[in-house]
């Protein structure tokens, strides 16, 4: 996908560029059929999350929860969004099963924030503000 098609600017809050350069390459727009994979995936990295949480006590397991949780609303949707907004659908929920990101989620205390960030700019985009993680 190119990066004309996903926009990064005018949707609420802009993502730091640095995000944007790692979002971009995972942004693309799927069949249908294909959102039941990354909605799985969302559930295995979420319990490696857990799992981490051994190693890292403080990294925000309430965080991952609320961020998987809005994923999957918003994939429920995923067939009612333009391809543009797919591809951003898609591109988020990559992010977040990504762990070593802009910031490594399993290492850093503040690990999950940029995959936060990311989605409450899907969400600004997709006109889901209800749905938008207090950072």
């Amino acid at each position: 996908m190119s990066q004309s098609t996903v926009p990064f600017s005018g949707a609420g809050q802009p993502l730091p560029a640095h995000i944007q350069q790692q979002l971009m390459p995972l942004c693309e727009a799927l069949p249908e059929t294909a959102v039941s994979t990354l909605t799985t995936k969302i559930d295995e990295y979420l319990l490696a999350i857990q799992a981490a949480l051994q190693q890292n006590e403080f990294m925000d397991i309430q965080l991952a929860r609320e961020i998987a949780e809005c994923l999957h609303l918003v994939l429920q949707d995923y067939g009612r969004y333009p391809a543009d907004q797919q591809a951003l659908i898609v591109g988020a929920a990559r992010y977040f099963i990504k762990n070593d990101d802009a910031e490594h989620d399993l290492y850093s205390v503040l690990g999950l924030d940029d995959d936060a960030a990311v989605l409450n700019y899907l969400l600004d985009t997709l006109n889901r503000p209800e749905l938008k993680i207090p950072l």
